[in-house]
């Protein structure tokens, strides 16, 4: 029985080491024009496309963070507390897989203020203690302006520095191009033939009109990616909208 069980637990975690991100989140300070913090302001953040709204409440030290957002945007952020005037952020991104830190500061309200000037910074030092190893994030934007014949996951890859294209396929960080472990909206997408081109039919995993951002993650590896070489490829698809369009 005990064997069994340590069976079962061992497919369990191996399972969730797999796992790839497919959320991105942000976090920042709130203070006053004193720079003294403002704990208990409330931040509501709505995803412009599809409506979705993710809240959060500055702690003791006036630091919030809204977790498990959709990557990409925009986003349309609202800070407010009480006897302060309310600050709107607009046209907020987030990258997938990263922390997008966003610090704002907030003006008292007063009766009978005339012109009132908000001022907020978004600081990012290139660095996020969530990843290992080099990342590079592509936007849907670069998705959709990128020129393509073929529409196929190579040719946006190829934006990556440690990509290089052979004759077979793209090679991620000095692996073989069959080697690479690709997940959509965090669920495994490979085959024993690689990716695009080297796909049966010669087709691609996924549309590229259907993606909303990706990342791919090169060696060393975050300890919940294993079982391949060369690179980790992670795409989330598009979110539904609000609006109606045809394409």
């Amino acid at each position: 029985m005990k064997k069994l069980l340590t069976f079962f637990v061992a497919m369990i975690a191996s399972i969730s080491l797999m796992a790839q991100v497919t959320t991105s989140s942000i976090s920042g300070k709130i203070t006053d024009n004193n720079r003294a913090t403002l704990p208990g302001a409330t931040v509501v953040a709505t995803h412009t496309p599809s409506g979705s709204q993710y809240y959060a409440v500055a702690d003791a030290n006036g630091n919030y963070r809204l977790l498990n957002i959709r990557p990409g945007g925009p986003y349309k952020i609202e800070f407010r507390m009480i006897g302060f005037q309310t600050v709107i952020q607009e046209g907020v991104t987030a990258t997938l897989g990263e922390t997008k830190i966003l610090n704002v500061r907030m003006n008292e309200e007063t009766v009978g203020l005339g012109e009132v000037t908000v001022a907020a910074e978004a600081i990012s030092n290139g660095m996020d203690s969530d990843r290992a190893g080099a990342t590079t994030a592509i936007s849907n934007e670069q998705i959709t302006t990128l020129p393509t014949i073929s529409r196929s996951l190579n040719d946006v890859l190829a934006l990556t520095p440690q990509a290089a294209a052979t004759s077979n396929g793209l090679a991620i960080g000095g692996g073989n191009y069959r080697s690479s472990y690709v997940t959509v909206d965090g669920a495994a997408f490979n085959n024993a033939f690689g990716i695009g081109g080297n796909l049966p039919a010669g087709g691609s995993p996924i549309s590229l009109d259907a993606i909303e951002a990706m990342t791919i993650n090169i060696t060393p590896f975050d300890v919940r990616h294993s079982g391949f070489t060369g690179g980790a490829i992670n795409a989330v698809t598009k979110s539904g909208t609000n609006n109606w369009h045809v394409s």
